[in-house]
């Protein structure tokens, strides 16, 4: 569903006008949300001016009135086939607020100063549809433009004399909403950058186990489902190591938790210096490690594995006295295609179980 079919739901509902969550709403939604406001405004006090004009019998302002609604209507139909691009809306509706408060303001010779309260909108709806730097740029112009027309020789075009207490008033009102509109707009820029910021650390802690640094169970789920939907599509195998430091519980038992979760570091550490770019390492639980490997088949994975093996072998850990010789014992499973991931987990944590009851320090696949 477009935006312009489901605006006046979500906006009842208090939701967000695009089609993600509030977290999520990106600055171009919410450049679009307003734009699509703005509209309604437009268009609400256009009939509204329509009507009083015509109750106060100013029937020559009636038809140029009614041809300012074409700005906010092309605006509508723009974003309804081009919601993507906001930008050209936004401006047809600068353009047409300008033109329909100085329609208002040189009323035929007969100047009418009610008609300044069109240009008090002008701000919000610049900053809001702009943003920061878009919306003080128009308003800059604005301001001038409307300056220049009460301030100075060319309001003879408004067709009467204006009190200068009433333009200079009128000028610094204008300037004042102008200010709160740019404070607003800031705040709320910068505290939804600041949320999005939070969010993302969240949502990173919740993927990264605390210790190593590594992806965790749940991060395994997500690259797991693009690697193996990769695979499909490409018809290419993967592998999978399931990895297990040799006798990790007597360092524990000897050395103390401080000096296993080092050695955890440390182990972690020499995988991921051999790994490929494309390889990810993930912390499974307790001393095992996950490492999927796509693109890979059974005897890249195999080579691959050995490496790592040997070199977890010949680099021992070393903390001022205590030298300690690790080793690790590495099951495989090399496949492809979309399949059940607990059945490759189970494959590789089989030929795991293989590797250790065969005298440890060995790959099995």
């Amino acid at each position: 569903m477009s935006i312009l079919n489901n605006f006046y739901t979500r906006l009842l509902r208090g939701e967000p006008l695009g089609k993600t969550s509030w977290v999520n709403f990106r600055e171009s939604d919410f450049r679009l949300s307003s734009c699509i406001i703005l509209c309604f405004v437009m268009i609400g006090l256009i009939l509204i001016s329509l009507v009083l004009n015509w109750y106060e019998g100013q029937t020559h302002l009636l038809a140029p009135l009614a041809l300012l609604l074409i700005g906010p209507s092309i605006s509508l139909l723009w974003i309804k086939f081009r919601p993507r691009n906001a930008m050209l809306p936004i401006m047809v509706l600068v353009g047409s607020l300008m033109i329909m408060g100085v329609t208002l303001l040189v009323n035929g010779g007969a100047p009418n100063w009610s008609s300044l309260l069109w240009f008090i909108i002008f701000p919000p709806m610049a900053m809001f549809s702009a943003g920061l730097r878009g919306g003080t740029i128009m308003f800059c112009i604005f301001f001038a433009v409307v300056a220049a027309l009460l301030c100075s020789p060319l309001k003879i075009f408004l067709g009467g004399e204006m009190p200068a207490s009433l333009g200079l008033r009128f000028l610094l009102v204008m300037l004042g909403a102008f200010v709160f509109s740019w404070f607003a707009e800031y705040t709320r820029y910068h505290t939804r950058k600041a949320l999005v910021e939070a969010m993302s650390r969240l949502e990173q802690d919740a993927l990264t186990d605390p210790l190593t640094g590594l992806g965790n169970r749940r991060d395994f789920q997500n690259y797991f489902s693009w690697v193996s939907g990769k695979s499909a599509r490409d018809q290419q195998a993967f592998s999978v190591a399931m990895i297990d430091i040799d006798h990790f519980k007597k360092v524990n038992d000897s050395f103390g938790h401080e000096i296993g979760d080092k050695v955890l570091l440390h182990i972690s550490g020499i995988i991921t210096s051999q790994m490929r770019a494309m390889d990810r390492l993930f912390r499974w639980g307790g001393e095992e490690f996950l490492l999927l490997m796509p693109e890979t088949g059974g005897r890249e994975a195999i080579l691959a594995a050995e490496r790592m093996r040997k070199s977890v072998a010949s680099t021992p850990y070393v903390n001022g006295d205590i030298v300690l010789h690790c080793t690790v014992s590495i099951g495989l499973y090399s496949g492809g295609g979309i399949e059940k991931v607990n059945e490759q987990i189970a494959e590789a944590d089989r030929n795991l179980y293989s590797a250790k009851s065969g005298g440890r320090n060995m790959v099995v696949g």
